[in-house]
Protein backbone atom coordinates (compact mmCIF):
# COMPACT_ATOMS: atom_id res chain seq x y z
CA UNK A 1 0.00 0.00 0.00
CA UNK A 2 1.65 3.56 -1.05
CA UNK A 3 0.47 6.35 1.02
CA UNK A 4 -0.31 9.19 -1.04
CA UNK A 5 -1.35 12.32 1.36
CA UNK A 6 -3.58 14.90 0.91
CA UNK A 7 -2.79 18.79 0.73
CA UNK A 8 1.17 20.43 1.09
CA UNK A 9 3.24 19.42 4.00
CA UNK A 10 2.79 20.43 7.82
CA UNK A 11 4.33 23.84 8.67
CA UNK A 12 6.84 22.58 10.91
CA UNK A 13 9.91 22.14 8.51
CA UNK A 14 8.68 24.91 6.94
CA UNK A 15 8.53 27.09 10.12
CA UNK A 16 12.33 26.13 10.86
CA UNK A 17 14.11 28.41 8.45
CA UNK A 18 12.71 31.00 10.57
CA UNK A 19 13.50 29.46 14.10
CA UNK A 20 15.95 32.27 14.52
CA UNK A 21 13.92 34.97 14.26
CA UNK A 22 11.31 33.22 16.30
CA UNK A 23 13.99 33.11 19.15
CA UNK A 24 14.41 36.66 18.77
CA UNK A 25 10.92 37.99 18.77
CA UNK A 26 10.36 35.65 21.80
CA UNK A 27 13.54 37.67 23.53
CA UNK A 28 11.57 40.54 22.92
CA UNK A 29 8.81 39.64 25.24
CA UNK A 30 6.33 38.19 22.04
CA UNK A 31 4.14 35.42 23.35
CA UNK A 32 4.10 31.93 21.60
CA UNK A 33 0.76 32.93 19.74
CA UNK A 34 1.55 36.01 18.66
CA UNK A 35 4.83 34.70 16.95
CA UNK A 36 2.37 32.09 15.67
CA UNK A 37 0.39 34.53 14.03
CA UNK A 38 3.05 36.66 12.64
CA UNK A 39 4.39 32.94 10.72
CA UNK A 40 0.43 32.96 9.70
CA UNK A 41 0.67 36.47 8.19
CA UNK A 42 3.54 34.92 5.82
CA UNK A 43 1.84 31.87 4.83
CA UNK A 44 3.07 29.53 8.02
CA UNK A 45 -0.28 28.23 9.93
CA UNK A 46 1.57 26.07 12.48
CA UNK A 47 0.12 25.55 16.18
CA UNK A 48 1.70 27.35 19.15
CA UNK A 49 3.45 24.01 20.61
CA UNK A 50 5.26 24.16 17.16
CA UNK A 51 6.44 27.76 17.85
CA UNK A 52 7.77 26.78 21.55
CA UNK A 53 9.27 23.90 20.24
CA UNK A 54 11.17 25.53 17.80
CA UNK A 55 12.43 27.80 19.93
CA UNK A 56 13.28 25.69 22.77
CA UNK A 57 15.39 23.49 19.98
CA UNK A 58 17.28 26.57 19.18
CA UNK A 59 17.91 27.96 22.48
CA UNK A 60 19.12 24.27 23.88
CA UNK A 61 21.28 24.35 20.77
CA UNK A 62 22.74 27.08 21.33
CA UNK A 63 23.57 26.80 25.44
CA UNK A 64 24.98 23.54 24.40
CA UNK A 65 27.67 25.23 21.64
CA UNK A 66 28.79 28.08 24.74
CA UNK A 67 31.72 26.12 27.13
Amino acid sequence: MKLNPIGPPTGYRRARRYASQMLELRSQGYTFEAIRETLADVGINVSNSTVQREVARLRQASTSRQP
